[in-house]
């Protein structure tokens, strides 16, 4: 049982279907933990009947519906709404465990603890999806890796956006999903990274286990080539965003003009030209960010790359 209770939000877009398979897993969390938890759905301008059949269902379940599809970045409002201090970031997509909640709300007696990650399987319950991730910019670009050591609770790169648990008061002092990344990708990695920057912790809780249908929502929105393009554009934009240290900057950038004629070849696609020329289009505002949060900055980058990547906990 957990000592807090928290609000769990859960985003859905065109999710009935999956509601209807997945919300009774968190209903069933709930009971289990036997707190008066809150569960808000976030409805993103669905057209399918998702809000009609929480509203019948449900009635239990708060609605805050949405008037235009504002992907992740709906529940930074959203948050605000939210009851308690603590809150669950959820998938439409997700099935959890019964202990799930009690397992991301242990860690929220530590003063600096930003978010709590959980462990993903996919939808066979098998194949382990998402675990803990280390990180590395020894290469001049983000490369972030899971580790094989899934079953120890530890530091980790960033918290999945739809499965965490998150300090509101954190959340929202950072300002949440940044809309730079719109539509999808990147944004929780960037959010997590913002916290460690600012001196707090992200944990990796091997016990909070979760199911994921993987891709059941956003495969509605984009076909694999968008995808691969968005992809790649939020990862430059995350690097440009958060990167302060000199060395690791002036490496990447001059390295770019190689990697943009060297993925055209190894690809014949012009993919990431498009990353990059849509990148560019964002400079203005990677510019006023840095500016404006230089001085929130409490750790350099090799300082959390050793943290995060540290076998102590």
């Amino acid at each position: 049982m957990s000592e807090k209770s928290c609000s769990i939000l859960i985003l859905n877009y065109n999710g009935k279907s999956l509601l209807k398979e997945c919300l009774p897993s968190v209903i069933e969390a709930v009971n289990y933990d036997g707190i008066d938890h809150e569960i808000i759905v976030v409805d993103n301008a669905s057209t399918d009947g998702s809000c009609e059949f929480i509203r019948t269902y449900y009635p239990r379940v708060k609605l805050i519906p949405q008037t235009t599809n504002k992907y992740l970045v709906a529940y930074n409002e959203s948050v605000k709404k939210a009851k308690y201090n603590h809150v669950i970031l959820l998938n439409n997509d997700l099935r959890v465990k019964k202990d799930f909640i009690q397992h991301l709300l242990r860690h929220f007696d530590k003063e600096d603890i930003f978010a709590v990650g959980s462990k993903l399987y996919s939808w066979d319950r098998i194949t382990l999806q998402a675990t803990r991730r280390t990180v590395s910019f020894s290469k001049f670009s983000l490369d972030s890796k899971y580790t094989n050591n899934s079953d120890k609770c530890s530091y980790t790169f960033f918290a999945e956006g739809g499965a965490a648990a998150f300090d509101k008061n954190k959340f929202l002092k950072i300002g949440g999903f940044d809309p730079l990344f719109k539509p999808y990708y990147v944004e929780d990695t960037d959010l997590s990274y913002n916290a460690w920057k600012r001196g707090w912790k992200v944990i990796y809780e091997p016990k909070a286990i979760a199911f994921h249908k993987g891709r059941a929502s956003i495969g509605k929105i984009s076909t694999e080539k968008e995808l691969r393009i968005i992809f790649c554009r939020n990862r430059l934009l995350f690097y440009w965003k958060n990167i302060t240290d000199k060395r690791l900057l002036l490496g990447h950038i001059m390295l770019l003009p190689y990697r943009l004629v060297a993925a055209t070849l190894r690809t014949l696609s012009l993919y990431y030209f498009k990353a990059f020329f849509q990148a560019m289009l964002k400079i203005k505002d990677i510019y006023q960010f840095r500016k404006k949060n230089a001085k929130n900055f409490r750790f350099s980058d090799e300082k959390v790359v050793k943290i995060i990547n540290s076998e102590t906990f």
